[in-house]
């Protein structure tokens, strides 16, 4: 399953334009501002012409190379498709047989080609959606065949263009470990050079936590504002590649899609195989204007309710960890409540009994059963306390794995992914179920649906996922049908998301794996938000939130204000204004345990949660993104900005990062207000202990602002401002 956009209504069947088009030329596929242009003539192999800005076609439209090239011929590609055939050939061709037009919506339109093998009946469907509002373009590859017995399909990626000779640079996102802990989706950015660039994940469960599957491909170093710049994701929570293959004249091949590793998929006949799908976007403005096409893609087409405001919460976890009895949790949600939060989420710990108890990682997982002298009162009993002081209540679960310390590994060792008879090895403790198996799926659902059940008042799901796939093998899969297991296991995953939505369409959940291991465009889409990072450190989150923030919106990117000092020298928490400023300026949320606040934190954190709620929440979760001062720079700042969509108000975040030798004030030019409107600042959250900044209480015209500029004196460590602008 792709995105949500993917399944046709009856409405947009009727609709379809046309079918089987059987001698084009030219096939074009066109956003608002940009186009992809394929070459496809009746029996020939399609190719690339072009992808870019509409403006710029004209002068760089020629062949490129295929659209979908196989192994075969002089094979002097690393192929996009490799089959084995039923009959042993190793090549395969495809030639352009068709194309159907469909028109999805006002918005959307759909165009899939349809090529074919000359000698085999195998045929591959290149379906491409675009999004005309939010200059995205997804492909998603399908491939079927009446081979007589199953063939054997290599590797399908879901994309392949060619880009035209240039200084090609590439920026990816990548887990930076600092103080032995997590910093996920830090920017690397490196010049290309002749030869293939990979990155990859060949962690299954656990698609992002080291290498996000998306990157931006610039002419030159990407800047924010200007230059162009290409955006690919893989909407995969599994194993994928993205392979950048720079030729001596320096055009680049950006191949993306699952990985090719120990995954070779035997296919019976009429058995269709579908790639994930690949989201492109392209800007001629700079990658500021590719991650606010993104965000508004994910709002209107991916995100579950991506149209509403996710609620302020407090998790647990931090708070408590395993050790916690039922008074303590009433204490946390009674706290939660008089602070002004909306929800209530009880992290691990939770279940368990006797022997199997969950107060360490080592036991309970698969044993769904709440822990009776930690809850006695249950989790419906928790719900309803929550409710009658006015929040919500929500759980932490991790249905796809079981400690061998518990009473499902007992009964149902076969459910485990094990090699054979070789160690099953352990990953926090656990094992990880095998969600090949069918079975295995109908437990996890049924087990959700229980634990609503037995607590209807439950409206959160915190969904992770705390270990990788090792030693790889299914007991549910044939022996020659082993490698299957990649792309099984997550499609049996979409599945089981897939009909837990389909029973809850509108429950809030969160997607987790040991904090940013599943945001991809894949998860994404069963789900409201993702946990950003398990660390909360509000120095190590600016760098984590800035790069996530490329291709992921603040709306769906938990950030929580918490007592964590990890990374700072001083090794006690930071300011509170500073944690609270940069929580704040994602899905705005606590992470601790409320009775260790001192009196200002909590007068700090209170003031926080009654600005996020008039007005902080709204620009940020819902505004254009503009990231004003980048923390690589190296020279003690950071800025960033959201801006309303109808331009009338505008929110600044600057921090102090470090007290850089000779650091003067942070001069900032704003972005992507009205030029024609006049805007009033003011200065909200100030600091304790700091008066507002002088900028506070002036009257500037947009032109002015994003043109001059706005000088902050705030060179102190960890000093940092918000500034509210409102039109007048």
């Amino acid at each position: 399953m792709g995105m949500k956009s993917v399944p046709l209504t009856l409405a947009a069947a009727v609709a379809a334009a046309t079918a089987a088009t059987a001698r084009a030329e030219e096939i074009r596929i066109e956003t608002a501002r940009t186009a992809i242009v394929l070459d496809a003539k009746q029996g020939k192999e399609v190719g690339w012409l072009y992808w870019g800005a509409k403006a710029d076609e004209p002068a760089q439209k020629r062949w490129r190379g295929p659209l979908l090239s196989c192994f075969g011929g002089w094979a002097e590609w690393d192929p996009a498709l490799r089959v084995t055939h039923a009959d042993g050939s190793l090549t395969t061709e495809l030639a352009f047989a068709g194309c159907e037009r469909q028109t999805l919506d006002a918005n959307r339109t759909r165009t899939t080609l349809i090529l074919k093998d000359p000698l085999y009946p195998l045929t591959v469907r290149v379906a491409f959606t675009a999004y005309a509002k939010e200059d995205v373009i997804t492909q998603q590859v399908t491939l079927t065949h009446q081979e007589p017995g199953d063939i054997t399909v290599h590797a399908m990626a879901s994309t392949a263009p060619t880009l035209p000779e240039g200084d090609w640079w590439l920026t990816s996102f990548q887990n930076r470990f600092l103080d032995n802990w997590p910093n996920e989706m830090h920017v690397y950015e490196e010049r290309l050079s002749p030869g293939t660039k990979r990155l990859a994940n060949y962690r299954s469960t656990r698609s992002a936590y080291f290498e996000n599957p998306a990157v931006l491909i610039s002419q030159g170093p990407a800047q924010e504002e200007a230059g162009e710049v290409y955006g690919i994701a893989v909407a995969w929570t599994g194993n994928w590649e993205i392979d950048l293959a720079m030729d001596t004249g320096r055009a680049v091949r950006a191949k993306a899609g699952m990985a090719a590793l120990a995954a070779d998929y035997k296919l019976p006949p009429d058995t269709p195989y579908v790639s994930p799908e690949a989201i492109l976007t392209h800007s001629s403005a700079g990658k500021g204007q590719i991650s606010r096409n993104l965000h508004d893609y994910a709002r209107n087409y991916v995100l579950v309710d991506g149209d509403k405001p996710n609620p302020i919460l407090l998790n647990s976890w931090e708070g408590v960890y395993f050790t916690f009895d039922e008074a303590k949790i009433k204490e946390m949600i009674k706290d939660a409540a008089e602070m002004g939060l909306e929800l209530f989420v009880l992290d691990d710990g939770w279940f368990g009994n006797g022997e199997y108890a969950r107060d360490a990682a080592n036991a309970g997982l698969g044993d769904w059963q709440v822990n009776a002298k930690k809850l006695p009162c249950g989790l419906q009993g928790l719900a309803d306390y929550a409710k009658s002081l006015g929040i919500r209540f929500g759980l932490w679960v991790e249905l796809e794995m079981v400690n061998p310390k518990s009473a499902l590994a007992k009964a149902h060792p076969e459910w485990v992914v094990k090699s054979g008879k070789r160690e099953i090895l352990q990953g926090r403790s656990q094992w990880l179920l095998d969600l090949t198996n069918p079975a295995v799926q109908d437990f996890v659902v049924e087990t959700f649906d229980r634990i609503l059940r037995e607590a209807p008042g439950i409206s959160y799901i915190k969904w992770d996922a705390n270990r990788t796939v090792a030693n790889v093998g299914s007991g549910y899969l044939p022996k020659d049908r082993q490698a299957n297991f990649w792309y099984d296991y997550a499609r049996g995953l979409y599945s089981v998301y897939a009909r837990i939505r389909e029973r809850h369409p509108h429950l809030q959940m969160q997607v987790c794996a040991s904090g940013g291991g599943r945001v991809d465009y894949g998860a994404l889409a069963y789900h409201n938000e993702f946990w950003t990072s398990d660390n909360t450190s509000a120095i190590r989150r600016i760098y984590i939130q800035w790069g996530t923030s490329h291709f992921y919106p603040a709306k769906a990117m938990a950030a929580h204000f918490s007592r964590s000092g990890v990374g700072n020298p001083l090794k006690e928490p930071f300011p509170a204004s500073f944690r609270l400023h940069v929580a704040l300026s994602g899905r705005f949320g606590f992470e601790l345990q409320p009775s260790h606040l001192t009196e200002q934190e909590r007068k700090t954190a209170e003031a926080g949660i009654r600005a996020a709620k008039d007005y902080i929440r709204d620009i940020v979760q819902f505004g254009d993104l503009y990231r004003l001062h980048s923390p690589y720079l190296r020279d003690g700042y950071a800025a960033l900005s959201y801006v309303a969509k109808d331009k009338s108000q505008a929110l600044v975040f600057a921090y102090s990062l470090d007290t850089a030798y000779d650091k003067g004030p942070l001069r900032l030019r704003l972005a992507g207000l009205d030029p024609a409107k006049t805007y009033a600042i003011e200065e909200v959250l100030t600091p304790d202990g700091r008066k507002p900044l002088a900028v506070s209480g002036q009257k500037r015209a947009g032109a002015d602002l994003m043109r001059e500029g706005l000088t902050l004196p705030i060179a102190k460590l960890y000093d940092n401002c918000i500034l509210r602008l409102r039109a007048l």
